[in-house]
């Protein structure tokens, strides 16, 4: 009995099922989000492998004979032009790194002259 009125269990859970169903939906959709944050902020994928794996895929399928010679070489140079445009991307993106955790080539040719 609370507060002078009796219910059951069955009539609580009836009365508030929608509010279990809300927290079901929230818990889901927190679940969601996570997961795609997750997925935007990962950088640790490779792309030059997955292109690597989809070349050597193609080369069985071309040798199985399900490829013809020209769709083949087609689908070798659209892959590899892409993975040279990925390696210079990140080649790039290493150079500008090193120059931004490198000291300027002053400050070194200054210390230079005082040692």
């Amino acid at each position: 009995m609370l507060f002078g009125v009796k219910k059951t269990i069955a009539d609580m859970v009836a009365d508030s099922w929608y509010l279990y169903a809300g927290l079901l939906l929230a818990v889901i959709g927190m679940i969601w989000v996570i997961i795609q944050l997750r997925t935007r902020l990962r950088d640790d994928t490779d792309r030059m492998a997955d292109h690597w794996q989809l070349l050597q895929q193609m080369q069985e399928m071309h040798r199985e004979g399900d490829l013809t010679e020209e769709e083949y070489r087609s689908i070798k140079g659209r892959l590899i032009s892409q993975n040279e445009e990925l390696l210079q991307q990140s080649t790039e993106k290493s150079k500008q790194s090193i120059i931004e955790d490198c000291p300027d080539k002053t400050s070194t040719t200054e210390q230079d002259a005082r040692d």
